[in-house]
C-alpha cells in the first residue's frame, strides 16, 4: 500500500479514519495485526458510508472484507493456522534440501533452496509478517520488497528449471532464451537498488510465463528428464500463483469465497512437492545412468585385460617359434663346420678345385645361417614392447595436471631413464587410476610419482597427502562398486578404480601393495619383476 485515506461519513458528519503513505511504519496501523484492519464503531441503528482513497502497488483494487469482532477473531486464527501450515512444510522442504546440498555438489539443489527460501518469503510479504516483524520501521522498502522478491524468486526459478532439465544439453535455444531472461533479471534486480525501476521487475515477473510455457511444451515434446513431473508444476504455477491470483485481484470469484492469497500459497506448496519428485525422478535417471556407464567401464576393464592377455600369449608363441627357428638353424650350422674341418684335411692336389668350390658353398651356408640367425635375434627384440617409463610418466602428468592445478595441488613426477619389459598401455592404464584418484580424495598437498627398486623388484610408486584409510577399509575398497560412504569426492566417483587396478595387475603378474595410515595420506606401490628391466 502506498496511500490509503479513509473516512466515516454518517449522515452530515464525516469523521477521518485513517491515513497512511509510503512513509507510515507498522506502528501507523490502528490494529497491531499483520493484515491492515481498519475497525469502525457504530451505534445501534446507525448506517454509515466508509469512504477509501487509496493507491497500491500496480494500481491493484483493494480487496475489502467486513467482520465483526468475532468473526475477526475466528479469521485471524485459521489465517495464522493456514500459514502456520504452509510455512511450515515449506521450511521442513528447506531442511532436507540444504542437508542434500551440503552433502552432495550439485548445484540443483543450491538453486532449488534458493527458490523455496523466495517462496516463504513472498508469503510472509502476502500475509503481513515481513512488515510486521522483519522492517516494521521501513515501509518504504516494504512498498518495493514485493517487486524484489518476486524478481528474484524467478531468478532462482530459472536456474532451477535449466539445470533439472539439463537444457544446455537437451535444448540450444531455450538454454539462451533462459540465460537472456536471467541476465536481464539481475540487471534489474541489481538496478533496482539504486533507481526506480518497478516497471523493469514487473516485467520479469510477466516474462517467465510464456517461457514456462514454451519449457512444457519442449521438454514434453523432447522427453526431458522428469519432463512430465515439472510439466505438471509448471502448470501449478500458472494456474494458481499467476491465473486465479489475478483474477482474485480483479474481483472474479472462480472457487466461490476464496481469500485472494489462498491460491499462490497453495499453488507453491503443491509446486515445490513437484519439484521435489523431479529431483527425485532426475536422480534416479543418473543413478541408471551412472550404472550402465560403471558397468560398460568394467567391461571395457575386463576387455582390455583379456586383451592383454592373449597378446601376451600371442607374443610367447611368437618368440617360441622364432627361438626354435634360430636353434634349429644354429644346429645346421654345426654339421657345415664338422665339413670344413674334414676339407682342410684332404691335400690332395687334383682335388683342390672342388675342394675350392666346395670351400665357397660352405661359407655361402655359414653366411646365410648367420644372417638367418642375426633376423631372429632382431625379430625376437621388436616382437617384447619396451615401455619408456618416463614417457608413462609424462603422459600421465599432462593428463590429471589441470584437474590438480583446480584443486590447488601439486602433481609431480621423478624423472626416470629406465626401460620395462611390459605393455605401455596396461601399465599406464594401472598408474592412470591411481593418479585419479589420489588427486580426487586429497584435498590440500599433493601427489607424487616415482620408481625405486625394492626386494629385487621395480616399484612404481604413487604418494599422496590425502585422507588415508583404515586397514580394514582397504580390503573393502578392493571389491568392485565399494566406497567407504564418509567422503563428498566419493559422489563423483564409482568404487571401480581400486577394483580395475586389482584386476589388472593379476592379469599382468604385477604385486599391488598399498600402505596408508588415517588422516596421513596413502602409498600405492606396483611391484614388477626385475627381468622386466632392460639396460
Amino acid at each position: 500500500m502506498l496511500q490509503l485515506e479513509a473516512y466515516l461519513i454518517s449522515g452530515h458528519r464525516q469523521t477521518h479514519l485513517l491515513s497512511l503513505d509510503d512513509t507510515s511504519g507498522y506502528a501507523a496501523r490502528p490494529v497491531d495485526d499483520p493484515q491492515l484492519v481498519l475497525p469502525l464503531s457504530l451505534l445501534a441503528g446507525e448506517s454509515a458510508d466508509v469512504l477509501l482513497r487509496y493507491r497500491s502497488f500496480a494500481d491493484t483494487p483493494l480487496l475489502l472484507e467486513l467482520f465483526s469482532p468475532s468473526h475477526f477473531e475466528q479469521y485471524s486464527k485459521e489465517s495464522f493456522l493456514s500459514n502456520g501450515l504452509v510455512m511450515g512444510i515449506l521450511l521442513a522442504f528447506l531442511c532436507v534440501v540444504l542437508l542434500q546440498a551440503f552433502v552432495s555438489p550439485n548445484r540443483i539443489y543450491v538453486f532449488y533452496a534458493g527458490f523455496i527460501i523466495c517462496v516463504l518469503l513472498v508469503i510472509s510479504d502476502m500475509s503481513g509478517y515481513t512488515l510486521k516483524y522483519l522492517w516494521p520501521d521501513q515501509p518504504s522498502w516494504d512498498n518495493s520488497a514485493p517487486q524484489k522478491l518476486f524478481s528474484l524468486q524467478g531468478l532462482f526459478y530459472a536456474l532451477f528449471i535449466v539445470h533439472l532439465l539439463q537444457l544446455k544439453r537437451y535444448s540450444t535455444g531455450l538454454y539462451r532464451c533462459y540465460l537472456a531472461f536471467i541476465a536481464f533479471t539481475l540487471m534489474a534486480f541489481g538496478l533496482s537498488f539504486f533507481i526506480e525501476i518497478a516497471a523493469a521487475l514487473r516485467i520479469t515477473a510477466l516474462a517467465i510465463m510464456p517461457l514456462m510455457l514454451v519449457t512444457i511444451v519442449i521438454s514434453v515434446k523432447k522427453k526431458l528428464p522428469a519432463a512430465r513431473i515439472l510439466a505438471a508444476g509448471l502448470v501449478v504455477h500458472i494456474i494458481f500463483i499467476n491465473l486465479l491470483f489475478f483474477l482474485g485481484i480483479l474481483g472474479v470469484e472462480v472457487f466461490g469465497h476464496v481469500h485472494l492469497f489462498t491460491y499462490p500459497k497453495v499453488g507453491y506448496v503443491i509446486e515445490t512437492l513437484l519439484f521435489a519428485v523431479a529431483i527425485s525422478l532426475q536422480n534416479r535417471q543418473l543413478r541408471i545412468e551412472h550404472s550402465e556407464n560403471l558397468r560398460h567401464r568394467l567391461a571395457e576393464a575386463e576387455e582390455l585385460a583379456h586383451s592383454e592377455m592373449d597378446k601376451r600369449r600371442i607374443l610367447e608363441r611368437t618368440q617360441d617359434k622364432i627361438l626354435q627357428f634360430a636353434t634349429t638353424t644354429h644346429d645346421l650350422s654345426q654339421p657345415l663346420s664338422s665339413i670344413r674341418m674334414a676339407l682342410e684335411a684332404v691335400d690332395d692336389k687334383q682335388s683342390r678345385a672342388a675342394k675350392a668350390h666346395i670351400d665357397r658353398t660352405l661359407e655361402y651356408a655359414e653366411g646365410l645361417l648367420r644372417t638367418i640367425i642375426r633376423e631372429a635375434q632382431s625379430d625376437l627384440s621388436e616382437v617384447q614392447e619396451i615401455c619408456e617409463l618416463q614417457q608413462v610418466f609424462e603422459s600421465i602428468l599432462l593428463r590429471h595436471k589441470g584437474h590438480a592445478q583446480k584443486k590447488k595441488l601439486s602433481l609431480r613426477i621423478y624423472d626416470t631413464a629406465l626401460r620395462a619389459q611390459v605393455s605401455p598401455i596396461l601399465l599406464e592404464r594401472i598408474l592412470d587410476n591411481l593418479v585419479a584418484n589420489a588427486i580426487r580424495y586429497t584435498d590440500k598437498g599433493g601427489v607424487l610419482l616415482g620408481v625405486r627398486h625394492i626386494d629385487a623388484r621395480i616399484a612404481l610408486s604413487i604418494y599422496d597427502t590425502g585422507h588415508g584409510m583404515e586397514q580394514g577399509l582397504i580390503k573393502r575398497l578392493l571389491n568392485p562398486f565399494e566406497q567407504s560412504g564418509e567422503l563428498a569426492a566419493e559422489q563423483t566417483g564409482y568404487g571401480l578404480g581400486l577394483y580395475i587396478v586389482k584386476s589388472l595387475c593379476e592379469k599382468a603378474s604385477f604385486e599391488l601393495r598399498i600402505l596408508s595410515r588415517p588422516g596421513k595420506g596413502s602409498c600405492f606401490t606396483i611391484l614388477i619383476s626385475r627381468q622386466c628391466l632392460l639396460d
